[in-house]
């Protein structure tokens, strides 16, 4: 099992094939669960700000990009040019499924295209945490609808009576009395 890297959430071992919860991998220690925890927030949060980022034909030094593997693509093109960045993060997929993904960012102008061709253009944001969590997580997650919780008031009893609440006395919430009942 690998140990959990600072700044990462759960750091799972891919080299063997199993995630969290598979046999032989063990249970997260008390830090990754409180990280997972306060990862679905963050992911929902920069959810919000996703946007479809253009494709771009590249063509490398060392000649065409290797095909659909995001990460070598944009590896390799930083890699040949020092004024480009990866930038990780996340495709949104129909039903909540968010994907791994890598793209690329001019570093002066801020420009960011995708240069991994895809069936369609999805949704992208950038990963709200840092390039260890990333790099540890799975390289899918569903993040199915959330709705908040809602927030339960409690009154007293006596304070309902009184009316204090500003709802009305006991008196008006029973049944209307038929007109002709004395």
């Amino acid at each position: 099992m690998q140990a959990r890297k600072p700044g990462a959430c759960w750091v799972a071992d891919w080299s063997g094939g199993q995630g969290i919860g598979q046999p032989g991998h063990g249970e997260p220690d008390a830090a990754s669960q409180a990280c997972l925890l306060s990862l679905f927030p963050r992911l929902r949060a920069g959810s919000k700000h996703a946007v479809s980022i253009p494709y771009k034909y590249v063509k490398l030094r060392s000649g065409l990009p290797g095909g659909y593997d995001a990460r070598e693509n944009a590896e390799e093109l930083v890699a040949e040019r020092p004024g480009y960045r990866v930038v990780r993060g996340w495709l949104m997929s129909p039903g909540g499924i968010l994907d791994k993904h890598f793209i690329v960012e001019n570093i002066q102008t801020g420009q960011r295209f995708d240069m991994t061709p895809l069936d369609r253009r999805t949704p992208f944001f950038e990963h709200p945490g840092t390039i260890e969590e990333f790099d540890g997580l799975w390289h899918q997650i569903s993040m199915p609808p959330y709705s908040p919780a809602v927030q339960l008031v409690i009154q007293n009893m006596a304070d309902i009576v009184r009316g204090a609440s500003g709802a009305a006395p006991d008196e008006g919430l029973r049944a209307p009395r038929p007109d002709n009942e004395a």
